[in-house]
């Protein structure tokens, strides 16, 4: 994947009509800039009752149990409601509220007790709240809550003012019993009547109307209706010690807004699980920090700190995970977002610090790091993060961002992921908008693993700026005034559905740890059936409610895991015979396994470096025979990371795993489609007769994509011979234009492109796309500021004020110089010249006897090679009589031109000699004149400058301000030995830098503010 960045929305569409066009081009689309959303088990136990274990006890199941299909877990076939505890605790509908109670203390110190006789009162005794002050808190889907008694009866309050409890002879709580928690900035709580509209007042213990009374007839609340809660939690719930958990109202909140995480954890925590990878797609991670340290991925195939791309996946010690906004191994969060977001997954519970993640153990953080800074970051790499997340195992994604409309791109992306059995995760967005009407992506893609998250608050409403939508947005979490870890070991409160979508990411995966072998389809159906729906979300989503923990594990113990065949595929073959570099096409055998009873079909897959099954390429019916072939469907590209094929058995229940899996490593059958540009001899150096040593230099290829390297042989006549050695390709490209490139003038000379561009016209746009290492120096330059613009890497020219020369290095790899113009007014143009410093590959011999006087040079990809070559002649220097070998000219010459005058010229000469040992003991001086484009000397001038004692060292030959000689174009350099002046020279090119004032001034608006 190639990223071009354009200046302007014309010149973007532009570049995509040139790119669409292109016969290499597989989809062009516009890159956007995205933004953060602030076999069964054997030995169960063989007691029949739910009761009797933990797992099924915690969430109130009674009857028989039963060992799921995936032997992990208990599932209970008989869901009949059980009362949880015996005695007095009969009377509790525990699926209701759960065991957990409140306690309410007045302004006065008191509690608010409820007799069993139906009176409501303020407690006399102060010190030891009775068992009659605790209420289970029942939440109603319209946004209110029931306080229920331990005695089953309820609270209630009447149009007198008069506060009682009373037996329900109803299913459904009426609004008499309906309350709203009023929530005040002291932390205090307020209670107001659904039905009346009045506060709970508690009057005085001694001077009260009456006294101790409990009423419900005030219409504002001050002190007297003002009360502390205290929360009680029951058997029913597991609560960690860390530090800031009662911060944490997601997690646990005695409004009944929460996502009963407590419950949850009573069933399980993560504890005793395999472990599961979930990949952060977000600014990156802190993973120094105390509560997430010890749930980071690691790369088990790479080493840490050594400068090496262990896994060959493109990144050195990417350990932790990768940054694509930086293009390196390092995830560092160097914002905050991607830190707070983990922190909600899978902070580590119960370690006395922090906070606790929906899972506290058994989830690995892959942080994949492709916003910046800034909160920022481009869909071209959020795509590239997914790719490595897919390929390095992880299985499920969480997505804290959005922006910049649909890509085509990361569409296919996503699909390619739930192929590989991926959940998506994502925010719905922070614009308070329908995502029915308006898309937010990547939320908004049709993949069916996707879930779509949108925020609520404490008060169990959507945040004001949530977005929402009845078909496009599946569920609702927690999002507002969110506590989580941030960088450098700290925490804080941020909002946002960036922060309600790691809620549902943890559930995910805590589902996932607790049923390992659901498939992704079933932990996505868990999580939507057993949300919790709420009215004051009614037509916000599909589910219209609020996920829910607790009930999420109930569900996912009823759940049948599939179960994939027991028997395999013995063998997997495959030969690659398309001969296009980075496809594959031919034929596939599959040995088939030795027993079919339980396998329906074949499944071929992608296999990533890593050893992850990737997407299906293909799939053949088991028949019982033997050997199954299947034949690709065209030409397939390699994808990245993508190191070999695997074969699965499946049945219509599942497929198996790679533990299961018959596997092949690819070999691209590539023939290079196009060969070196050149071989030359770099002269002798061994100074003996009969012996050569030296450099071979090979020009690259125009385009190094499909080659992987150069083979170098001995030639004699037609015939090929022994391998001398081999270079290694580095994906050189020269440059090539794409848009209005028939309104350039581009030349080449001797390697050097020059560029130039005179007076322009509106709306133009091209790109020149090239690889790297380069120097790209500006010589001249005049556009109109802000509209017009040269953009050479990452650094942008525009306007009169550009001072040249201004030379830009473009670093090793793919790079793109673009231009581009407005539809208004222009100016007099520029001009550029682009040296690339990579275009020649050598091969050091050591000293020898030649085999012949012959060598060619091959390109190749992997074991094939080109038909043809070049070749060249190689010399032998004898010192004693001939003047010096090529191998003794510089290694380089400069010169920069620091006379602004027309067709004059000054400055400095940098000679940087011949590296050789033998240097000292041949060459004596080296001798500067100006040529013309042939190499044919121009004019009288000439400089002479002795040679140096260290080889290293520069030489400065100094050119006084003199008229450039008609014809005149570079500076040459040769080697002077007592025998004579070398051949062969090294030259640079004499750019005449000249300074004018620009052909015309306007004036187009003031653009400061003042």
């Amino acid at each position: 994947m190639a990223v071009v960045a354009c200046s302007s929305q014309e010149g973007e569409h532009a570049l995509m009509d040139i790119l669409n066009g292109h016969e290499d081009v597989e989809m062009a689309v516009p890159d956007t800039w995205m933004r953060s959303f602030g076999d069964f088990a054997q030995g169960h136990p063989k007691s029949s009752h739910c009761v009797a274990h933990s797992s099924c006890k915690a969430i109130g199941l009674a009857g028989d149990c039963c060992p799921t299909a995936d032997g992990v877990r208990l599932a209970c076939c008989d869901q009949s409601t059980s009362k949880p505890n015996e005695g007095e605790d009969d009377k509790l509908e525990a699926w209701e509220h759960g065991l957990s109670t409140v306690v309410f203390h007045s302004f006065h110190g008191h509690y608010v007790r409820a007799h069993p006789n139906g009176r409501v009162a303020l407690q006399s005794n102060e010190s030891i709240p009775h068992e009659d002050t605790q209420f289970f808190v029942v939440p109603n889907q319209d946004g209110t809550v029931s306080l229920k008694t331990r005695h089953g009866t309820y609270l209630v309050a009447m149009h007198s003012g008069s506060v009682a409890t009373w037996h329900r002879g109803h299913s459904m709580a009426d609004d008499w019993e309906k309350f709203h928690f009023v929530y005040h900035q002291d932390g205090r709580v307020s209670l107001r009547s659904h039905a009346t509209d009045m506060y709970i007042t508690a009057e005085h213990p001694e001077i009260g109307n009456p006294p101790g009374a409990v009423l419900g007839n005030k219409e504002t609340a001050d002190d007297w209706e003002k009360f502390t809660v205290k929360v009680h939690h029951g058997q029913d719930s597991k609560i960690p010690n860390d530090a800031n958990f009662s911060k944490l109202w997601g997690m646990d909140h005695f409004g009944g807004r929460d996502i009963d995480a407590v419950e949850a954890w009573k069933t399980f925590t993560g504890d005793s699980s395999k472990g599961i990878v979930v990949a952060v797609i977000d600014t990156g991670i802190d993973y120094t920090h105390p509560d997430l340290k010890d749930r980071m991925w690691v790369n088990p195939n790479e080493i840490p700190n050594n400068g090496i791309d262990d896994d060959n996946n493109g990144f050195v010690d990417d350990v932790h995970g990768a940054d694509f906004a930086n293009s390196d191994g390092d995830p560092m969060d160097d914002q905050m977002h991607g830190t707070h977001c983990s922190g909600t997954i899978a902070g580590s519970g119960n370690n006395g610090l922090g906070v606790a993640g929906v899972t506290w153990k058994g989830v690995r953080l892959m942080a994949l790091k492709f916003l910046t800074s800034s909160g920022g970051g481009r869909t071209s790499d959020a795509i590239k993060a997914m790719n490595y997340a897919v390929a390095m195992g992880a299985r499920l994604t969480s997505n804290s961002w959005g922006g910049g409309g649909s890509s085509s791109a990361m569409r296919v992306a996503i699909e390619r992921a739930e192929k590989a059995g991926m959940l998506f995760v994502a925010a719905a967005g922070n614009e308070a908008s329908n995502n029915d009407v308006e898309g937010s992506f990547p939320a908004n893609y049709p993949s069916s693993s996707i879930i779509s998250v949108a925020s609520t608050t404490f008060k169990g409403k959507l945040s004001s700026f949530s977005n929402y939508g009845e078909t496009m947005v599946d569920v609702a979490a927690p999002g507002s005034d969110i506590f989580s870890s941030v960088p450098h070991g700290k925490y804080a409160s941020l909002s946002g559905t960036s922060m309600a979508c790691p809620h549902v990411s943890g559930l995910a995966a805590l589902i996932w740890l607790y049923r390992p072998r659901l498939s992704a389809h079933q932990v996505k159906d868990i999580i939507l059936k057993s949300a919790i729906r709420q009215h004051a979300l009614k037509g916000t989503s599909v589910t219209n409610g609020l996920i829910n923990a607790r009930r999420a594990l109930a569900l996912a113990s009823a759940y049948e895991a599939p179960v994939p065949p027991v028997h395999g595929p013995r063998k997997l073959n495959f030969q690659d015979m398309d001969p296009e570099v980075g496809r594959i096409g031919g034929t596939i055998t599959i040995t088939a396994a030795v027993d079919e009873i339980d396998v329906e079909y074949y499944n071929v897959h992608f296999l990533s470096t890593a050893g992850v099954l990737m997407h299906s390429i293909a799939r053949v019916n088991a028949t019982g025979a033997n050997e199954l072939t299947v034949k690709l469907n065209g030409s397939l590209a390699i994808p990245l990371y993508v190191k070999g094929l695997a074969v699965v058995a499946g049945n219509d229940s599942a497929e198996a795993g790679i533990a299961a899996a018959a596997t092949v490593d690819i070999e691209d059958y590539g023939v290079p489609d196009c060969g070196p540009r050149g071989v030359s001899w770099g002269g002798d150096a061994d100074g003996r007769v009969g012996f050569v040593a030296g450099a071979l230099r090979v020009k690259r290829a125009e385009n190094e994509r499909s080659i992987s390297h150069y083979n170098i042989y001995w030639r004699s006549g037609s015939e090929r011979g022994e391998l001398i050695g081999k270079v290694p390709a580095v994906g050189f490209m020269t440059p090539s234009c794409q848009g209005d490139c028939g309104l350039l003038n581009i030349s080449n000379s001797s390697g050097i492109y020059k560029v130039h561009r005179s007076a322009y016209g509106n709306d133009e746009n091209a790109v020149i796309s090239l690889s790297g290492p380069a120097l790209v120096t500006v010589t001249s330059f005049l556009t109109e500021q802000y509209y017009d613009a040269l953009e050479i890497g990452s650094e942008s020219l525009s306007g009169t004020t550009v001072r040249v020369p201004l030379t830009v290095s473009l670093p090793a790899g793919p790079a793109s110089i673009t231009w581009s113009s407005d539809g208004s007014e222009t100016q007099g143009g520029w001009t550029f010249q682009v040296q690339q410093l990579a275009d020649e590959a050598a091969l050091e011999m050591p000293s020898m006897q030649p085999r012949s006087w012959a060598v060619e040079a091959v390109a190749a990809y992997n074991s094939h090679e080109t038909l043809g070559g070049a070749a060249v002649t190689i010399s032998d220097f004898d010192s004693a009589t001939m003047p010096p070998s090529a191998a003794f000219a510089p290694r380089a010459v400069r010169f920069t031109d620091t006379d602004v005058a027309h067709h004059r010229v000054a400055g400095t000469v940098e000679i940087l000699p011949s590296e050789r040992a033998e240097l000292k003991d041949i060459v004596t001086s080296y001798h500067v004149v100006l040529e013309d484009e042939s190499g044919n000397r121009v004019g009288e001038q000439s400089w002479s400058a002795a040679a140096p004692a260290n080889s290293s060292a520069t030489i400065h030959v100094p050119v006084e301000s003199m008229e450039l000689p008609a014809k005149a174009i570079r500076l040459a350099v040769r080697a002077q030995s007592a025998v004579g002046e070398s051949a062969t020279s090294t030259f640079t090119q004499i750019d005449d830098v000249v300074r004018s004032a620009p052909l015309s001034a306007n004036f187009s608006g003031d653009i400061e503010p003042d």
